[in-house]
């Protein structure tokens, strides 16, 4: 039942979405969205804000259920969680995108270098013992990967540049695999994100991702090592990997 909106607490204040449903957040959620905050803190000066009962009325691509998700997950400590706590059967890209409408991704998208640094400059001199020691930080390149993905949906590479293409899906390639390092959520959503980025801008890779998918699925995830060691031997002395027939990725 609806409720009209001068009848709720001051603190309280009422939503209709383009589907017809109500939602009432507290002052506290509506905070929480700088979106949201700054739709209200305006709405006065705006006829067309409220309804005749009073509701704001929401953008209609604003989706009810990816706000409620939104809601619940923010704010994060962990780039990394708003992948591990989205359920799968929910959709990563539309995710993003609700996220970067409502304003809340204000971290900067990582470029390809920082990505490739993130995930694979783990080996570390140590001079008390004279050595190299393999250090691999978790956390870092969990929320790289996470930040990696929305990038991808936020565009934020050149789409136009095959050699840009090769090094997304030899990344995509080692969060999908690596299972021992990534959450299996994140791996399920960047895989989904890597899907819908492919299919709109590189759609021969789409089989080939596929394959490693099913490879991944069927046969079994690889060791993080042995994707290092592929990720290693596909490397050109530029830094830019190679897809040619010679080097039989997954």
């Amino acid at each position: 039942m609806n409720i009209h909106n001068k009848l709720l607490p001051k603190t309280h204040k009422s939503f209709r979405f383009g589907n017809g449903h109500v939602l009432t957040l507290t002052e506290n959620q509506i905070n929480k969205i700088p979106y949201l905050t700054a739709f209200v803190s305006s709405a006065d000066f705006f006829e067309a804000a409220r309804d005749d009962q009073g509701h704001f009325i929401i953008h209609p691509n604003i989706d009810i259920k990816q706000l409620r998700f939104i809601l619940d997950c923010f704010p994060c400590r962990f780039t990394q969680d708003i992948f591990i706590r989205l359920p799968d059967d929910y959709d990563a890209v539309s995710t993003v995108l609700h996220m970067d409408y409502l304003g809340l991704l204000d971290q900067p998208d990582p470029s390809l270098d920082e990505v490739d640094s993130s995930f694979f400059d783990i080996i570390v001199y140590n001079p008390l013992t004279n050595s190299y020691t393999e250090r691999i930080r978790l956390s870092q390149i969990c929320d790289m990967a996470v930040r990696f993905a929305i990038a991808l949906v936020r565009e934020a590479y050149d789409v136009t540049d095959d050699n840009v293409h090769d090094r997304i899906y030899w990344y995509i390639m080692f969060i999908i695999s690596a299972y021992t390092f990534f959450d299996p959520n994140i791996r399920h959503h960047v895989y989904k994100v890597a899907e819908h980025y492919f299919r709109v801008f590189k759609p021969c890779l789409i089989k080939r991702l596929n394959r490693l998918r099913v490879i991944t699925v069927t046969v079994g995830p690889t060791r993080p090592r042995r994707c290092l060691t592929i990720w290693y031997a596909n490397r050109t002395k530029t830094g830019v990997m190679s897809l040619s027939t010679t080097d039989n990725p997954p």
